[in-house]
């Protein structure tokens, strides 16, 4: 990403209208990850004419074919983008670790081996081939197109990694073998929630993580990129520190732990939220845990609203971001 347009990192829900909320002009769009509350407003944009360049994570067309794959078994937030309009812009760029988006910014996640997505994940793969998933998947009552899923081809390619094509039909198979091994594990009647929470936890992993460094500051940016992400960085010896952060998943407690933090050892930090329950968590995000993690190591926190808990508001919407210079590179 070179370009001189402003970089616009996702597009909120399809009914925030972000189109209609940002200057009408040309923006290098960035979808960190699949999910309906980062990419739903994408096609306005796109409507609009506002997109000049799309980056999207390596995986998000094949996550996007999984939950349109899985249909009726699943009342996912992800939705299935129009790939074929998507293909006609001018620039669609996949990144993976170690690409480079500028000078300044170095992609640390997803990794575009699949095995390390795979080692990652808080669950195993069903030993054997993608043909004995897909039966027992069958034999739980989930209708899968089973041809599909065996031959899968990928939407959109990348122009760049001639080998896309096979790591793309590995990720997809890996979701369906880890997905029947989950549910042989799991008392019977509770397969959506255990769907959803596998879906969830496979995009989250393929999610947009970057580190930005100049103009006297360092970024890390993190999507919803959860613990298992940035154990893998840490494992690997990669350098997450920076002095602004933005909190991953809206302060979720499953994404950011005290060690986690501790080597990211933010100045600042951004929770970007709206008080929205997720899965089977009483407690809104941004979780009370992260509120109070971050307070007892003393990093200046901004919210993007006001923090509720119990009818209460805990913590004011910040307004100081900009006074504050956290934003002036932009």
């Amino acid at each position: 990403m070179r370009s001189q347009e402003p970089l616009l990192i996702d597009t909120g829900t399809a009914k925030a209208k972000v189109a209609t909320r940002i200057p009408p002009k040309r923006y290098v769009v960035m979808i960190t990850h699949s999910h309906e509350d980062h990419m739903g407003g994408l096609p306005a944009l796109l409507r609009a004419s506002m997109v000049s360049e799309l980056i999207i994570p390596y995986y998000l067309p094949e996550v996007t074919r999984i939950a349109k794959f899985l249909g009726n078994a699943l009342k996912s937030d992800i939705k299935t983008p129009d790939w074929r309009r998507i293909a006609k812009l001018k620039k669609v760029t996949f990144v993976a670790e170690g690409k480079m988006l500028c000078d300044h910014a170095t992609v640390l996640n997803p990794p575009s081996n699949v095995e390390e997505i795979k080692h990652a994940l808080p669950f195993q793969t069903l030993e054997g081939d993608i043909f004995r998933a897909l039966n027992m998947l069958g034999e739980l009552g989930i209708d899968l197109p089973t041809q599909a899923i065996i031959d899968y081809n990928p939407p959109l390619l990348p122009n760049d990694d001639l080998e896309y094509r096979e790591r793309a039909i590995e990720f997809v198979h890996m979701f369906f073998t880890g997905l029947a091994d989950d549910l042989s594990r799991q008392p019977k009647g509770n397969a959506d929630y255990h769907i959803k929470k596998h879906l969830a936890l496979t995009a989250n992993q393929a999610s947009i993580v970057f580190r930005h460094q100049g103009h006297g500051h360092s970024w890390l940016f993190t999507g919803d990129a959860d613990q298992h992400v940035f154990n893998r960085l840490l494992d690997n010896g990669t350098d997450i520190s920076a002095n602004i952060l933005k909190v991953p998943h809206h302060g979720s407690r499953e994404n950011l732990t005290s060690a986690i933090l501790k080597n990211i050892s933010p100045c600042y930090a951004i929770v970007s939220h709206n008080n929205r329950k997720f899965g089977r968590s009483r407690d809104p995000h941004p979780h009370h845990e992260v509120i109070d993690l971050l307070d007892s190591m003393r990093v200046n926190t901004f919210y993007t609203n006001n923090v509720i808990k119990e009818r209460a508001v805990l913590k004011k919407q910040s307004t100081g971001v900009v006074a504050a210079k956290l934003i002036e590179f932009i």
